[in-house]
Order: C-alpha cells, then sequence, then structure tokens
C-alpha cells in the first residue's frame, strides 16, 4: 500500500472558512529510511560483537587465541555479507540491478550456504544440514543474487526455529527446473503467514522483514523464479524457490 503525508492548512476566503489538504506520497522515502535503519542496526550488531572479540583476544589462554581468531574471522565475513546483500537490494529497489548469468552447480552453491549459515551467529545452538539427497545439476543463473535468494531463506529459517532444532536444506530437478528449499519444524501463525512476503513485516520488530521480501523481489524480478512456501501443522515449514535451468530474465548488456 501507499504511504502518505497528509497536511491540512484552514484558511478564508471571501468571508467563508476552508480547509486545504495537501497529500504527498512519501512509501519511497519510507522505504528508503526502513533499509537505512536495517542496515545500520545489522551493521552495528556485527561491528559491536567483533570489537568485543578483539578486545578479549588478549586475555584468553594462548592456546585458545586461534578460537578466537576463527571468530572474529567469521564475523568480519558476516559483516561484508550484511553490506553486500543490503547493496543488493537497494539496488534491486530502484530497478538498477543487472544479471550476470554463469552456469554453477547447485550442489555447491547449496554446500556453501549452509556452511555459511552454519557458522553465523543466528545459527547458535541450531543444526544447519544439507539433505543427503539434494541433487546436483547445471544451473545457469546470476549466482551472486541466487546465493543472497538462498541465505536469506536459509536466515529466515534459522532465526524462526528454536534452539536444538535442525534446519535442512536441499535440491530437486523438476524437468526443465531446479527446486532449491528449506525447512524448519517450526509452524507458521497464520496472520505471519499472510503477510510473510511483505516489506518490512516481521515478528522481530519495525524494519526487520527484509528478508523474506528481498528473496521474492530478486528471485522473482531478476531470476524469474518462483518463491513460495507451505506451513503446516505436523510437517513444519517449508520455503522454496524454483528457477529455469537456463536463464530467462534480462542479461547485462555487453
Amino acid at each position: 500500500g501507499l504511504n502518505l503525508r497528509v497536511r491540512t492548512t484552514d484558511m478564508k476566503v471571501e468571508g467563508e472558512n476552508f480547509t486545504m489538504f495537501a497529500v504527498q506520497d512519501i512509501t519511497d522515502e519510507r522505504r528508503c529510511a526502513e533499509l537505512e535503519r536495517t542496515f545500520f542496526q545489522d551493521v552495528t550488531n556485527i561491528a559491536d560483537a567483533i570489537r568485543r572479540m578483539t578486545t578479549i583476544l588478549e586475555r584468553v589462554p594462548s592456546d585458545k587465541q586461534d578460537d578466537v581468531r576463527q571468530e572474529i574471522a567469521t564475523a568480519a565475513l558476516q559483516l561484508i555479507e550484511e553490506i553486500s546483500s543490503h547493496k543488493i537490494l537497494a539496488t534491486a529497489e530502484r530497478d538498477e540491478l543487472v544479471c550476470v548469468p554463469e552456469t554453477t552447480s547447485t550442489l555447491e552453491l547449496l554446500r556453501e550456504t549452509v556452511s555459511f549459515l552454519s557458522e553465523h551467529s543466528c545459527a547458535e545452538g541450531r543444526q544447519v544440514v544439507l539433505d543427503r539427497k539434494a541433487v546436483d545439476c547445471a544451473l545457469e543463473t546470476d549466482r551472486r543474487l541466487l546465493s543472497r535468494v538462498l541465505v536469506s531463506m536459509l536466515k529466515n529459517a534459522v532465526e524462526a526455529t528454536s534452539p536444538d532444532r535442525i534446519v535442512t536444506a536441499g535440491c530437486d530437478r523438476e524437468g526443465g527446473s531446479v527446486r532449491f528449499w528449506v525447512h524448519n519444524v517450526e509452524v507458521m501463525p497464520h496472520i505471519v503467514a499472510l503477510q510473510v512476503f511483505r516489506r518490512s513485516f516481521s515478528t522481530k520488530g519495525t524494519g526487520r522483514g527484509l528478508g523474506t521480501y528481498s528473496m521474492r523481489l530478486i528471485g522473482e524480478r531478476y531470476l524469474k523464479g518462483r518463491v513460495s512456501f507451505v506451513s503446516e501443522r505436523g510437517s513444519g515449514t517449508t520455503f522454496s524457490a524454483v528457477f529455469p535451468l537456463r536463464f530467462t530474465g534480462q542479461r547485462a548488456s555487453a
């Protein structure tokens, strides 16, 4: 829907009182503010974690310092990922995102995504695994953008999953398409399910609902896929992203 700013001014014309209304569409302005707020919050949280780890580095025993250094390196990688993710989303919303398709391995890309999320701070206490039946096939796509979609799918599932539970990712061949999927055992409340792809809707607070929004925006508008989910009692929640094996979107000009 639209975000509107309404101003009223009382005025008198030839002895009669009138109220003048001025309506301004501030949808883009609101979106930019929400994106900026989310970006700074995410980046600040990760940067603060890096600062705290560097502060304690010299105080831990020497045999434990390599572990702390690895945590710092992982957090730095997450910081880079957040910056890149928000940059891509901002570019996509301005309709300035261009696709550079290449042939990639579905299984290799999925393994990289699972490995990255397994080390992410949001996965603490949870297990992120790759389904043993995940298929490998050659997919022509923009690898960078597809990676962002898969990271958003997994991160969303991990954040919705209770500690000590498992999030599973996989991919299947469906004729001339490939389906990536992410499953967790939690059931999405009906009110959440109705709004899950709305920009900025989130159960985590104002301005936090960019993950599911971005996976559909990039996955469908730019990669020409279909992003959906099913959430049912007894089977949990599964997000799916289906893409044609041959890229059908707009390619970057040479």
